[in-house]
């Protein structure tokens, strides 16, 4: 009945009230720490010691100084091997953090942390955990103690370079200048924009919840 229907469009606009809010939120924080960014690596904000203290000034280096290629051969299966399902987690150079699964324990990568560059692509990716490379065009990076990895990774995030088509592009990475502060102060910096991804992660974990909460919805309704 037409009262029904309204009773029901007016339910389903609050949800739709509460997912457009929920974006919006993202939207802002995502906002947020990209403001941040160009403030903390432009050094209009500086971190300081547990004693209050200023940290020694910051170098400019070249990436290549920084971040060196990892061999990754025997670790790599072609794309039209990757499965939908599977035990082991699938790293592309494409955008999505995991592109699908392997079964061949074989092939996992496990010197982890590192830092995941689309040669083709320009995709930067943070991995943590055991993966398997996918697909032609991913360099595998890494640093050593010197430099805290996540720091470098949020660093090449703000000041990547541009994607020229499909060109090789880690020779342009490699030239890049980068300014790095001390080892302390690039700790603190990335531990605060890590807390900013986690919580942006949150609020989108929050935002599938209440599509799927929808779509549930719909099906018991409608169905």
């Amino acid at each position: 009945s037409l009262s029904e229907q309204q009773k029901i469009g007016d339910f389903f606009y609050k949800i739709d009230k509460k997912l457009e809010l929920q974006q919006q939120r993202i939207e802002a924080l995502k906002e947020y720490k990209k403001g941040m960014m160009q403030k903390i690596f432009s050094q209009e904000i500086r971190f300081k010691d547990d004693n209050g203290k200023d940290y020694p000034e910051w170098r400019q280096l070249l990436v290549e100084k920084v971040l060196k290629s990892r061999g990754v051969k025997q670790y790599q299966i072609l794309n039209n091997e990757i499965l939908d399902k599977g035990k082991y987690p699938v790293v592309t150079q494409s955008k999505k953090i995991i592109e699908g699964y392997f079964n061949d324990s074989t092939k996992v990568y496990s010197e982890t942390p590192v830092i995941v560059f689309g040669d083709h692509t320009t995709i930067l990716k943070y991995i943590e955990f055991n993966f398997i490379v996918g697909g032609d065009g991913v360099k595998v990076l890494y640093a050593n103690d010197r430099y805290n990895l996540k720091y470098i990774y949020y660093i090449l995030s703000y000041k990547n370079v541009r994607q020229e088509g499909y060109k090789r592009h880690y020779t342009m990475l490699k030239e890049l200048r980068i300014t790095v502060p001390s080892l302390p102060e690039q700790t603190k910096i990335a531990n605060f924009l890590s807390s900013l991804d986690k919580k942006i992660e949150l609020e989108e974990e929050k935002l599938e919840n209440f599509k799927q909460f929808k779509k549930g919805l719909m099906q018991k309704m409608f169905i």
